[in-house]
């Protein structure tokens, strides 16, 4: 209902992970690596290896306040490198997990289900660089938050957003649609949502059993079925709140069956990043346009301790 501006950046903040009330980081431009330990009341500067460059986006996944990782994009990279980097003193010092050359475009998104069972996902496409026929999406893995291992490059494409649930289940999102699997990651299913448009986020409940799915103009679809073996794409439900049809749904977060958050906005000239909250699983959605943001990109809520 009301937002306090916390912190502001010289550089574009891409990544957040929010622990608990108290805890988070916040990723960027130019290598930016934030913590608070107080809620955001003070925010502490944390430096990654000179490796990465300063021209490549930052995303971030915590699976403690001082268990961390870190992905990057390859804009800038010499040789289309792209890095997975992970911490696990709060910050002080990293560790280069990943350093694979993955063409234009790079890491999109990484989520811990806790500390040694992560994904990260991402892909290259004709879409994010003048470069014809280029569109193929990956989807890396660890199951002892140290060796990582490509599991599948998607036909579909590129891969955008990942919610890592357990040890056995995941879900994705990217190009018309999402991913999943449930036994760690041999086998991804895939449900087409979207006709050639993007999926962007995923999230789910109830250990994967429900999930929201937010892509391109403000597409949200829904399931109850996450968890069975027999799930189809027949079995999402449409929740797109219509008026928000010229924003992007960059990202959904849930904390319950009811209570769940998306932030978005739009590519070019329609300015106004967008939040929309639902309380009754995605039936009904209010939300509120911030006309001095062009976009929302990153939200995750914490409940608090009671």
């Amino acid at each position: 209902l009301t937002w306090t501006r916390q912190y502001t950046s010289p550089h574009d903040l891409d990544g957040l992970a929010v622990i608990d009330a108290q805890h988070a980081w916040v990723t960027g431009m130019n290598r930016t690596v934030l913590v608070t330990a107080d809620g955001g009341q003070t925010w502490q500067a944390r430096t990654l290896p000179a490796l990465v460059p300063t021209t490549t986006r930052i995303k971030v996944t915590a699976a403690t306040a001082r268990t961390a990782w870190v992905i990057t994009t390859v804009d800038g990279a010499p040789d289309n490198t792209a890095y997975v980097l992970h911490t696990q003193d709060g910050g002080l010092t990293w560790d280069v997990q990943v350093q694979t050359a993955v063409g234009p475009g790079g890491f999109s998104w990484i989520n811990a289900a806790d500390q040694e069972h992560v994904w990260a996902v991402g892909g290259y496409s004709a879409a994010l660089r003048a470069a014809p026929n280029i569109d193929a999406g990956f989807i890396w893995h660890t199951a002892n938050g140290r060796d990582w291992s490509k599991q599948t490059e998607p036909a579909a494409g590129i891969v955008i957003g990942v919610d890592a649930v357990d040890a056995n289940v995941a879900w994705a999102a990217g190009r018309q649609g999402v991913y999943r699997t449930l036994d760690g990651g041999t086998r991804w299913d895939f449900y087409d949502l979207l006709a050639m448009a993007d999926a962007n986020h995923i999230d789910s409940v109830e250990g994967g059993a429900k999930v929201w799915m937010s892509g391109d103009s403000f597409n949200v679809f829904y399931t109850d079925k996450g968890l069975s073996p027999d799930l189809t794409a027949q079995d999402w439900q449409n929740r797109t709140p219509t008026v928000l049809g010229d924003k992007v749904a960059f990202m959904v977060d849930f904390i319950d069956a009811q209570h769940g958050w998306i932030v978005g906005g739009a590519f070019g000239g329609n300015i106004g990043g967008v939040i929309a909250q639902t309380c009754d699983g995605g039936l009904t959605w209010q939300h509120q346009v911030w006309p001095d943001f062009q976009q929302i990109e990153k939200l995750e809520m914490a409940i608090p301790a009671q």
